[in-house]
Formats: structure tokens, sequence, C-alpha cells
């Protein structure tokens, strides 16, 4: 199980979202050994860099390339007028995009997470988490 945190006042981190897994197992293996390397994992605003935000495309100090075909290629219903990017990157490459309608309050919670400090960890054997619990850096706390 993943937990997707954000760094609290209290230095701790809040759980603001959880996957048991990720659906995509090239993407799954991504995070897996992104989380293993134990190099920062660190959120990101992806929206100014459109299509070539995608799983998979690294950095390169002014914008991306490679990686997966974008999402919103598939979808002539989205627009990028409408839709803000958000994605985690470690080593300069994207490994999972999340994607918010734009202007909702949904959006406003995730620029707000997206604009502090957050990132993925995996949760230890035989631990699970719920939105709003507390991560401690080892394991999860209930609120």
């Amino acid at each position: 199980m993943y937990a997707f945190v954000v760094e609290n006042d209290e230095g701790t981190w809040d759980v603001w979202n959880i996957l048991d897994k990720i659906p995509i197992p090239d993407r799954e293996q991504r995070l897996a050994n992104a989380i293993a390397s134990e190099l920062p994992i660190t959120g990101m605003i992806l929206t100014p860099y459109k299509e070539t935000a995608t799983a998979g495309a690294i950095w390169d100090g002014e914008g991306f390339s490679g990686g997966a075909i974008h999402p919103m290629k598939q979808n002539r219903y989205n627009t990028w007028e409408t839709t803000t990017q958000y994605g985690y990157i470690c080593d300069n490459v994207i490994l999972i995009l999340f994607f918010s309608q734009s202007g909702t309050e949904h959006d406003d919670k995730l620029q707000a997470i997206f604009d502090s400090n957050t990132t993925i960890v995996k949760l230890p054997k035989g631990q699970t988490a719920e939105v709003g619990n507390i991560w401690d850096g080892t394991k999860i706390l209930s609120v």
C-alpha cells in the first residue's frame, strides 16, 4: 500500500491519498525502484509542461521528454484550459500523474498540497492507512 503524504506543521505528514497498488505495472515498478533508491520523491505542478509531462518522462533542466503517450491525447474532451496536472518525480523522472478540473475545490486542495512538501511512501507490511491519518516517518498513526 502506498500513502501520498504532505508535511504538516508538527513535523509529521498528513495522508491525503492512498493506493493499494499502482494499476499500471511499469509505473508501479518505477515507483518501487524510486522508493528502494531512497532518493527524494517530490511533488510538482506539471501543468506548464502539458503533454510533455508523462509517466516516465525525464526532466532535462528545461522540460520533459520521453515517457508514455499522454492521457490528454487519448481524451478529446479534456482541455488544458480546464485541467491542472500534478505529479511525483524522483531522479528527474515522472513517476505518477494526477489530473484535476481547474478552479474546483478539489483542485484548490491539490494546489495547496503540491505547493507544499509532498511525497509518496510505501507502508510497512501489515500497516494500512486512511486519508487523514498521520505518517511519522516510520509508521501510520491513527487520529
